[in-house]
């Protein structure tokens, strides 16, 4: 069994900020990997490109919307035969690629809807109040 932590994996990522709102928090996390691996050739790179933020719905916290502002990097292949030239790094314990939720809070949706027999998303809006949306 895991251990429950306040980030989905926090040997990836590292907290910089709490930014309270008045219905939500957002925690601000930056990414800490020293290199990132191409998803084509699995070839290692530290060779950095750029920035970008990802928005992600994470697990709320007491009845409250909880979302990471996710700042990650681009990187570039140094591998010559690759056809990918730059890459995003993947944090796959946190998010998959392009996914809007973190990977933990995609599992307990997805448990309570095989709980409920799919019941729970029979309501309009019940998802978006739900997470902040």
């Amino acid at each position: 069994m895991t251990q429950p932590t306040l980030l989905a994996d926090p040997a990836a990522i590292e907290i910089d900020a709490y930014i309270p709102n008045s219905d939500s928090i957002t925690i601000r996390v930056y990414a800490t990997q020293a290199k990132a691996f191409c998803p084509s050739c699995a070839q290692p790179s530290s060779s950095l490109k750029s920035r970008y933020v990802r928005s992600l719905a994470d697990l709320p916290w007491h009845a409250i919307a909880v979302g990471l502002e996710l700042h990650t990097r681009k990187f570039r292949c140094r591998n010559d035969v690759c056809h990918r030239k730059v890459f995003c790094e993947r944090l796959p314990q946190v998010a998959a690629s392009y996914a809007r939720r973190t990977v933990r809070l995609k599992e307990v949706t997805a448990l309570l809807g095989f709980a409920l027999g799919g019941r729970a998303g029979e309501t309009r809006g019940c998802q978006a109040e739900a997470f902040g949306k």
